[in-house]
């Protein structure tokens, strides 16, 4: 049951950890657009 759990903690980790990245890459380039093209 214990290395169920740890598969699903790691697995959650990896998703947030991916939807940051995206998150983070997104806020990068609208900021550039906005710094360029105003």
């Amino acid at each position: 049951m214990a290395g169920l759990f740890d598969v699903v903690i790691l697995h959650a980790a990896r998703t947030v950890r991916e939807i940051s990245a995206l998150t983070v890459r997104k806020i990068i380039s609208y900021s550039y657009d906005l710094q360029y093209y105003p």
